[in-house]
């Protein structure tokens, strides 16, 4: 189970870098870095084709923004539970909240690029660059999907986590109430092991004096009759 589950965390996480990596790469190569041709004198001014506006870069920043502090904040958290021994026993808490808080990172950044996309997209004069747009908004809603899938692969280590500590807890404790009533049974069988030897000496004179009893009477009754 550790190891499927390992496996599966590090599939999910390979591929939300991947999505998030990819997402820079279109916008720097397809949207962001574009050049007029039709003026030379605005040869060297760049526009984005992330937006209804191409001279206005925000849009283009913000996918940029979205996509590095995915990564470098994936690239951190790593690191720190590396030098800190899976940050003394609490990583996994640490992976479902930074998980959760990416999921909605990424999904709001889907909803915003989504926006933009759909204003381009019906802009006129046509904005070109439409399937790049397209793109990087399927990607975010991607990427967010495999941040949520991965907060439930967390959620599931820490419940099967609490379970076997649970388990053996209950088990230890089943062990100690096992080893009590031991330690309680054995001075009672002592005790009555006592009570046993301590009448012994009654009961042997007891009945050893019956028996002397019985032979004096026996000799007085064979004795010479007078």
């Amino acid at each position: 189970m550790k190891a499927a589950t390992a496996c599966l965390v590090a599939i999910l996480s390979l591929l939300q870098i991947g999505t998030a990596v990819a997402v820079i790469a279109i916008t720097a190569v397809n949207l962001g870095n574009v050049q007029s041709l039709q003026d030379v004198l605005k040869l060297n001014q760049k526009f984005c084709l992330a937006s209804s506006d191409p001279k206005n870069m925000s849009a283009c920043t913000y996918i940029y923004a979205v996509g590095a502090v995915s990564i470098v904040f994936t690239i951190l958290i790593g690191l720190l539970q590396l030098i800190t021994c899976n940050m003394c026993g609490c990583g996994k808490i640490m992976d479902a909240v930074f998980t959760a808080l990416a999921c909605a990172w990424w999904l709001v950044a889907g909803f915003i690029t989504a926006a933009h996309t759909k204003a381009a997209n019906s802009a006129r004069p046509a904005i070109p660059g439409s399937q790049w747009r397209n793109a990087v908004v399927l990607l975010c809603w991607v990427t967010s999907g495999l941040f949520g899938a991965l907060f439930v692969v967390h959620m599931l280590r820490i419940g099967c986590s609490r379970c076997r500590r649970f388990g053996k807890k209950g088990s230890q404790d089943d062990v100690e109430k096992a080893g009590l009533r031991n330690e309680s049974r054995a001075p009672s069988a002592a005790v009555e092991l006592g009570k046993e030897v301590a009448a012994r000496p009654y009961m042997l004179g007891r009945f050893g004096g019956s028996k002397q009893a019985a032979g004096n009477a026996g000799s007085y009754l064979s004795g010479p009759n007078i």
